[in-house]
């Protein structure tokens, strides 16, 4: 289970489309009582996945992370703006991004913010706490609480999870 979310963690917050917690709430239901120990191997996934694309901005930005970000409707208007935002408050807009606060991806933000010169060092401080601080937060609400909200949300539905569609 530890392994498949860092893969997971790794792969959505690099290049895969995806809810960053899609392996961590199910494995944390199944068992509660390591969902924090889950928690910690998807920020660490995650932490890595933020640098590949981290990396892609730094050294491909032109290439590949212009490319990337108009393909998911980001023009030069926005890419301008959000160059002026980077320039001001860098890590204020990593952490806020890598939280899942900000409208847009947070390996979109990690392309971006190694496009336009955030330095590495405070990136990955900010991812890990940013990250984590997210992972975390899901992990506590699934320990705590997590089969509670099950149960209403089954209660609500009318039926189990499982058989959802």
């Amino acid at each position: 289970m530890r392994s498949a979310t860092a893969t997971w963690g790794f792969a959505q917050s690099s290049i895969v489309p995806g809810p960053d917690w899609a392996l961590l709430i199910p494995l944390g239901l199944a068992d509660p009582k390591r969902v924090f120990l889950l928690a910690l191997w998807t920020t660490v996934g995650s932490f890595f996945g933020a640098l590949a694309a981290y990396s892609i901005g730094v050294f491909a930005f032109d290439r590949f992370g212009i490319p990337l970000l108009s393909l998911v409707g980001i023009g030069s208007d926005i890419m301008q703006n959000a160059r002026e935002m980077f320039a001001e408050h860098s890590l204020l807009v990593v952490l806020v991004g890598c939280m899942g606060l900000l409208p847009f991806p947070a390996k979109l933000m990690s392309v971006a913010a190694g496009g336009f010169g955030v330095p590495l060092l405070p990136f990955a401080l900010v991812i890990v706490v940013g990250r984590g601080a997210r992972f975390f937060t899901v992990a506590a609400i699934i320990r705590f609480a997590g089969l509670r909200l099950v149960g209403w949300i089954e209660r609500w539905v009318g039926r189990p999870l499982a058989t959802l569609r």
